[in-house]
């Protein structure tokens, strides 16, 4: 059975401590290994991290959603922080998530409704968070134009996640970031780091408006091998169809159920594996896949190649041709 913490919409739900000699210490009592929880219900006010608030470590299979911040927290670099599924108090490579789903977190005046700070996610899928602007909340007077600070401190910003600016590194290796929201801007991810063998699709702004991805002169982002709604200029990278599936031969996704809309809502939780024909399978690079196991725990890799986002399709697998106890394999006229 999973194991459940709830923080019944009240407190953090998960907050490792920190003590004085954390930061500098690479003793392994420091480093904390999560695994096998399902972390909801989170909430924080005028602070950041509401389901998990993590400084040193790995999140393993785990399920991390229905967390809210409201107006965000603050640090000596930037303001409104929201992280409102995840908050990484760590540097670049300390907080890894790990075979993981990230879902239906928001943030209320504050940015990165899934995450924020630096991390590693690894086979990891990342839906339906939302970062919104509420103008009857105290700290806005007059919208996010009147609030000053880095892209990544702006209100209503970055549904999926954000790091710290220039000033945090955040990776994705096989994510699935998909159907995410912001109000003002970017309903995907804002980071400085790399993207590779994920897919980004369905992320969006006020309007409708499709929006994957927000660089500025600080946030240049490595991305290569990758599936993107609306394409991005690096290597590797296909650009993928608005519609999830279709008669022509289009890029499509070909998710098995996406949830019908971007953002926190009675959605339900979707099915974002990969249909026959998605393609997004077997065009990834294999050098930068972690571990043997896909977000479901199947193989990683099927066939040649390793596929986007965090599930591996197993279609070669269910149509294999297997002879009988005789080693002869029957062939029928219609193939049946």
């Amino acid at each position: 059975n999973a194991t459940i913490l709830d923080g019944q919409i009240i407190q953090r739900t998960l907050h490792q401590a920190s003590d004085k000699h954390f930061k500098y210490s690479l003793d392994p009592m420091h480093y904390a290994i999560y695994d096998g929880l399902t972390i909801r219900n989170g909430f924080a006010h005028k602070n950041f991290g509401a389901n998990v608030l993590m400084r040193k470590g790995e999140l393993r299979n785990s399920i991390i959603e229905k967390g809210e911040v409201i107006e965000g927290g603050s640090t000596n670099f930037e303001s409104s922080i929201g992280g409102a599924g995840i908050y990484s108090a760590g540097a670049a490579n300390e907080v890894s998530v790990i075979n993981s789903v990230i879902r239906n977190n928001k943030t209320v005046n504050a940015c990165g409704g899934g995450y924020y700070g630096a991390i590693t996610f690894r086979n990891c899928l990342i839906n339906n968070n939302s970062s919104v602007l509420d103008q009857q909340y105290d700290g806005i007077p007059g919208g996010a134009t009147d609030l000053v600070g880095s892209v990544a401190s702006k209100v209503g910003t970055c549904g999926a996640g954000s790091s710290a600016g220039n000033k945090s590194v955040s990776q994705h290796y096989n994510s699935t970031i998909v159907n995410n929201f912001a109000d003002v801007s970017c309903g995907g991810v804002n980071q400085y780091g790399i993207i590779v063998n994920s897919i980004l699709w369905g992320n969006k702004e006020s309007g409708g408006l499709v929006s994957n991805i927000e660089t500025d002169a600080y946030n240049l982002m490595n991305i290569i091998y990758s599936a993107i709604e609306g394409g991005y200029s690096r290597e590797g990278v296909i650009s993928l169809n608005m519609d999830n599936d279709g008669e022509d031969n289009v890029n499509y996704p070909k998710f098995v159920n996406p949830t019908i809309a971007a953002g926190v809502g009675n959605y339900g939780d979707g099915d974002w594996r990969l249909q026959d024909g998605s393609v997004c399978v077997n065009r990834g690079v294999n050098a930068q896949a972690f571990g043997n196991i896909d977000l479901d725990g199947n193989p990683r890799i099927v066939n040649d190649s390793i596929d986007f986002g965090a599930y591996e399709s197993n279609y070669e697998l269910n149509h294999q041709i297997v002879p009988d106890a005789n080693d002869i394999i029957y062939v029928t006229q219609t193939g049946a």
